[in-house]
């Protein structure tokens, strides 16, 4: 699963090697469990908003990150480091893969190639950097900081003037890097009455006459 000569398949709006999009928390761990160790695992998670700050698993190891939606717990965003980093052990990592073809931090000119035509980015100042989207799919390159407002105005690809792919993100082909959604289709769920209780719905019981703050703890707030 891990390390060299191994391979991980990229497919945009769908899954980076054995991740991927839509899968739960402890699926994900058991994955990394499989892979060696789940002391090279990093969660993080906001005790204070459980249901307001997405949970996060870092794999430094393999410069890979992944994030869950706080409530479903759903895989919704796939991150990977492209270029090496302290803690990114090259030879550990497996090779990434996309339609037969490795890749790792290639420049602008080699992704388009790669990947095909798409339309402009985005410009980002902070930091500076240039956003090459598809469906599904995205890559960071980093640009000189006072080169951003110049090439933006240009309205084109910086094909020579970009570095080497920093980042790669995989989220749903309907979602964005900044606003990822869900990859599972939308399921009616089980309601279930307790007569003289209340409904109970996604294992959790609202109880008749329950106040609003004990709702918004039990099921998080309204979207």
């Amino acid at each position: 699963m891990s390390g060299r000569g191994a391979q991980w398949f990229v497919e945009p709006s769908h899954r980076v090697g054995a991740f991927y999009l839509g899968m739960g928390v402890n699926k994900a761990l058991s994955i990394v469990q499989k892979m060696g160790s789940l002391d090279c695992a990093e969660m993080s998670f906001d005790e204070r908003q459980p249901f307001s700050v997405d949970l996060t698993l870092r794999l430094p190891t393999w410069g890979l990150q992944l994030c869950f939606d706080s409530y479903q717990q759903d895989l919704r965003l796939i991150s990977v480091r492209l270029q090496e980093v302290e803690r990114v052990r090259e030879e550990a990592r497996p090779e990434l893969v996309y339609s037969g073809q490795k890749f790792t931090a290639s420049s602008l000119r080699e992704v388009y190639q790669t990947f095909g035509p798409t339309w402009i980015g985005d410009f980002q100042h902070q930091p500076a950097a240039y956003l090459l989207k598809y469906p599904g799919l995205a890559f960071e390159f980093p640009l000189p900081q006072e080169m951003v407002e110049t090439l933006a105005a240009k309205g084109e690809h910086p094909m020579d003037v970009a570095g080497s792919a920093s980042l790669l993100w995989v989220f749903a082909a309907q979602a964005s890097v900044q606003s990822p959604c869900s990859a599972v289709p939308e399921l009616l769920e089980a309601v279930s009455v307790l007569p003289g209780i209340g409904v109970q719905l996604q294992g959790r019981t609202l109880r008749f006459g329950a106040m609003p703050q004990d709702v918004v703890s039990d099921f998080g707030p309204p979207q």
